[in-house]
């Protein structure tokens, strides 16, 4: 495999996360996308994205509910309460 298919492939796997923000991610799934193992894909992922995949997952998901809360118009608080906003991130919304 060169390396444009294993890019290919990774970005393969990047659009599944997207596709998938409301559901579980599987590791094992990605990993089987661009055909490696979970270890090596964890690694890989953060070495070329800067960040790790539970965290560009999560910032995936508040980006996601940031567009919701702005279609519905609703106060942050609320929709934040709402949506469970606990976490490191949640500073993004107050």
């Amino acid at each position: 495999m060169n390396c444009k298919d294993w890019l290919d492939r990774m970005d393969s796997a990047m659009d599944n996360i997207e596709l998938h923000l409301t559901d579980t991610i599987e590791y094992k799934e990605l990993a089987k996308i661009v055909c490696c193992s979970v270890y090596h894909f964890q690694r890989m992922f953060s070495f070329i994205s800067g960040v790790s995949l539970s965290e560009y997952n999560e910032l995936n998901v508040i980006n996601y509910k940031r567009i919701k809360i702005s279609l519905y118009l609703k106060l942050p608080c609320k929709v934040s309460y709402r949506h469970y906003f606990i976490g490191k991130y949640a500073h993004l919304y107050f």
